[in-house]
C-alpha cells in the first residue's frame, strides 16, 4: 500500500469496532457518557475521555443512528481537599459535597460549579457539546431516588460483589477484617440535615455517614452522623443521601441509560471499579451496564 491510497491503507478503525459493540445494544438513542469530580481545577487530561466519547457519537450519527453525549459533574462528592489558590478552612468544609461547599470567587453557586465550569466553558473550543448532568440534580429526581432505594433493598447482594471485587487482591487476615467490616455495611451515606457532612475526617481516616439500618417495609433509615454526633431514624424521602462509589456510578448508568463510557486504566483494569459496577448493575438492575471503552 501506498500513501495514494490512505482509505485503504486506513479502512478500520478501532472506533468502528467500538460502535459495532454499542450498536448490539439495539438502542433508540445510544448515550455515550462520560464524567469527572470537580475538586479543583480539572486536568486537560479529561478531554481525552470527552473526546473519544464524540468520536464514537459521530461514528454512531455518520451511519444514521441517533446519539448524544453527556458529561456528568459528580458535583454530590465530598470534599477532601482544596487547592493551594483556595483559603477555605478545611476543617471547616471537608466532607460536605462539592455542591454545598461556597463559591469564595462569587461567580456560581458552588465550589463544584465553579471549578466543573472552568472546563466546561472550554467545550466549544474542542468542538463538542455534551449535555452537562449534575449529580447533586440528578440525586433529586424520583428517578435517582427509586434506584437508591432499590440498591438499599439489595445491600446483601451489593455487599458480596463488594468482598468479590474489592478483596480479591487481599491475604488472608485482610479479607476476613475486610467481610467482618461489612456485616453491617449499607450501599449510602446521609448527608447530615443538621451539619451537612457525608462524611467526617478523624486522624487523616475518612469516616463517611453510612446509613447504619435500613427497614424496606417502612423505607426508614437510621443514621449517625461521624462528624457531629447527630443520630436519627427519618424516611428515606425525606434525606439526602449519596450512594458509595462503586454503586453510585452503575446506578447513575442505570437511571441515564447510558449505553457507553470510556474510562482510565485506573477503573477498567480487571475487577477494577468498572467491573464492580457492571456486575452490581446485572444484578441489582437486571441490565448488562454500558460498553466498556478502556483508554491510557
Amino acid at each position: 500500500m501506498t500513501s495514494e491510497s490512505p482509505e485503504e491503507e486506513f479502512s478500520i478503525h478501532w472506533i468502528r469496532d467500538v460502535t459495532e459493540e454499542v450498536l448490539k445494544r439495539n438502542a433508540a438513542v445510544y448515550l455515550i457518557s462520560t464524567g469527572k469530580s470537580p475538586s479543583g481545577s480539572i486536568h486537560i487530561g479529561i478531554m481525552r475521555e470527552i473526546i473519544i466519547a464524540d468520536v464514537i457519537k459521530r461514528e454512531l450519527l455518520r451511519t444514521g443512528n441517533d446519539a448524544r453525549t453527556m458529561f456528568v459533574v459528580d458535583d454530590y462528592d465530598p470534599a477532601r481537599s482544596f487547592p493551594a489558590s483556595v483559603s477555605l478552612n478545611l476543617e471547616d468544609w471537608v466532607g460536605i459535597p462539592y455542591s454545598d461547599v461556597i463559591d469564595e470567587f462569587g461567580c456560581c453557586g458552588s465550589f463544584g460549579a465553579h471549578y466543573a465550569n472552568e472546563l466546561i466553558e472550554t467545550f466549544d473550543a474542542f468542538g463538542v457539546n455534551p449535555e452537562i448532568i449534575w449529580t447533586s440534580k440528578l440525586y433529586e429526581t424520583p428517578e435517582m431516588q427509586d434506584a437508591v432505594r432499590t440498591c438499599l433493598k439489595h445491600t446483601e447482594v451489593i455487599r458480596e460483589i463488594m468482598i468479590e471485587y474489592v478483596a480479591n487482591d487481599f491475604n488472608e487476615e485482610q479479607r476476613e477484617q475486610y467481610i467482618e467490616s461489612m456485616k453491617n455495611w449499607y450501599p449510602a451515606s446521609v448527608v447530615c440535615p443538621k451539619c451537612g457532612h457525608l462524611q467526617a475526617g478523624a486522624k487523616g481516616a475518612i469516616i463517611p455517614n453510612r446509613i447504619t439500618s435500613y427497614n424496606p417495609e417502612s423505607d426508614m433509615v437510621s443514621f449517625e452522623c461521624p462528624a457531629c454526633g447527630h443520630s436519627d431514624e427519618v424516611s428515606l424521602d425525606k434525606l439526602r443521601v449519596k450512594l458509595v462509589w462503586r454503586v453510585d456510578w452503575p446506578t447513575k448508568w442505570h437511571v441515564l441509560n447510558v449505553t457507553c463510557e470510556p474510562a482510565g486504566k485506573d477503573h477498567s483494569v480487571k475487577g477494577g471499579s468498572y467491573d464492580t459496577g457492571l456486575e452490581v448493575s446485572q444484578k441489582v438492575f437486571d441490565w448488562p451496564g454500558p460498553v466498556k471503552v478502556p483508554y491510557e
